[in-house]
């Protein structure tokens, strides 16, 4: 006499298991650049491009790409916090100027144009505070030659970051204007995280100014 089958459970439902065993989000840290006319029309002079398809979502990174499970966001949130306090990062502000980059994908698969931004001993500190974050949860730091730019290709959507223009103009409807010269002065004061649909603004103390 056969034995009868054994019982299964029910399958479990995809939604049903838990994030950090599906598989990592995708994440970057950077600091936001309003999509100002002035900074448009550099670029649209920069790359010939139409001004309509430039500088959407537009950010300077601070850290590669980078993949976290979703149990390791808010305490990787938590460890950029306290290193960008270590390192008494306050407010800063960025030059992009109007020089063309042409770069290449981490992969390798693709080109894109970019706009030179000037070297910053500030910026440079928020990468080192971004380098200590994902180290601690076994993540590659920020290249070894840190060539900051600004893609300028279009992205996905708006954002309201905190970064400001000091041209005091947005570009929501295109410009050919070129006032002010083929540089644009960017006061940032936050310092973002992007994981999947997650969206984190980190303030900079503004106790003490960087220069």
């Amino acid at each position: 006499m056969s034995l009868p089958p054994p019982a299964l459970g029910p399958k479990q439902a995809v939604d049903d298991v838990p994030q950090h065993r599906r598989g990592r989000w995708h994440g970057l840290v950077y600091v936001a650049v309003p999509r100002s006319r002035r900074l448009v029309a550099i670029a649209a002079k920069a790359t010939s491009r139409p001004p309509r398809d430039l500088c959407r979502n537009a950010h300077v990174s601070a850290s590669r790409p980078f993949g976290l499970y979703a149990h390791e966001i808010d305490p990787f949130v938590k460890k950029l916090k306290a290193a960008l306090a270590a390192r008494c990062c306050r407010p800063f502000s960025i030059a992009i100027d109007g020089t063309l980059l042409k770069l290449w994908s981490e992969d390798g698969a693709r080109a894109f144009d970019a706009l030179a931004v000037r070297p910053s001993s500030a910026l440079a500190a928020v990468v080192d505070a971004a380098d200590e974050a994902l180290g601690a949860f076994g993540r590659e730091p920020y290249f070894a030659e840190r060539r900051f730019h600004l893609s300028v290709a279009e992205g996905d959507d708006d954002d309201d970051d905190r970064s400001r223009s000091r041209d005091g103009s947005d570009a929501s409807s295109d410009s050919d204007s070129d006032a002010g010269g083929d540089v644009v002065d960017v006061d940032v004061d936050a310092v973002i995280v992007k994981a999947g649909h997650r969206r984190f603004e980190i303030p900079l103390e503004k106790t003490r100014p960087v220069l």
